[in-house]
């Protein structure tokens, strides 16, 4: 699935340097709006403050429509996410348990590969080798089909067999699926530029209001930034799948390592 590089526009800005950057822009929106109001308040001839007080809440209210939806967008995949990972975890269980129907001859070759390729999606969470995780991911189905075909053939039940070459099938197509959901299946850049975009608008209009309202600058003001600030930063959290605070646990998986580690102690000679 080929992807806009723009999409990935906003991953070059760290989570704390896009929450700063939000309290930033936020804060000068409301200034500058503040100012402008100031500044239109001597001379602001027929225009009435009822009229303006109106276009702020409207903005506001399309602001919090474009949060509440980006928000659930983000949770969605999310759980995308979440939901492939522990459906690859029980595949590669169930492939691990058939190796027991292949002939004895690649037996252990394929508990040694289904091994490794836990040791690898584990390193590519606690390393960041992403690449190279994939391409030695992918290196390994191929060998793991090499020694499901090699079995078929040699097996006097090729029907017990397929049960494995199932299984080997369900892990294959598991990895593209996490995959496209941690890389692919992002929020757009233009989501984020049109709600950065909005948000803005909106408080520069809040800002113009309030100057037109004759109101003095209020302490309020900074709650209001942060709090905008933070769900944008949730948000951005919840759409990268190997920044921020929000990741997957990777227990079900070392747990299932565990398991394959302590099956081939008793196993290899």
């Amino acid at each position: 699935m080929a992807s806009d590089p723009f999409d990935y526009f906003f991953d070059v800005i760290p989570l704390w340097a896009l929450f700063l950057l939000t309290v930033g822009l936020i804060a000068a929106a409301l200034e500058g709006g503040f100012q402008a109001g100031s500044a239109r308040r001597g001379c602001r001839g027929d225009e009435r403050e009822s009229f303006v007080t109106a276009i702020v809440s409207a903005t506001l209210a399309l602001l919090g429509f474009l949060l509440a939806m980006t928000f659930s967008i983000a949770v969605s995949r999310f759980d995308a996410r979440r939901h492939a990972f522990l459906r690859e975890v029980n595949a590669l269980g169930t492939a691990y348990l058939r190796v027991d129907l292949l002939p004895e001859a690649q037996r252990a070759q394929a508990r040694v590969r289904l091994k490794e390729y836990v040791d690898v999606r584990l390193r590519v969470v606690d390393e960041g080798l992403v690449s190279q995780g994939i391409k030695r991911s992918e290196e390994l189905h191929r060998e793991l089909w090499v020694i499901a075909m090699e079995a078929s053939r040699e097996a006097q039940n090729p029907v017990v067999v397929a049960l494995f070459i199932q299984a080997l099938n369900e892990v294959i197509d598991l990895h593209a699926e996490r995959i496209v959901a941690a890389f692919q299946s992002r929020l757009p850049a233009a989501i984020w530029v049109t709600l950065y975009f909005v948000a803005a608008v909106g408080m520069a209009e809040l800002g113009y209001q309030a100057a037109l309202a004759g109101s003095a600058r209020s302490p309020t003001v900074l709650g209001l930034i942060l709090s905008f600030a933070a769900v944008l930063w949730l948000v951005a959290s919840l759409d990268r799948a190997r920044e921020g605070p929000l990741r997957i646990s990777q227990q079900a998986m070392r747990d299932l390592q565990a398991t394959m580690a302590s099956g081939l102690r008793r196993t290899l000679p």
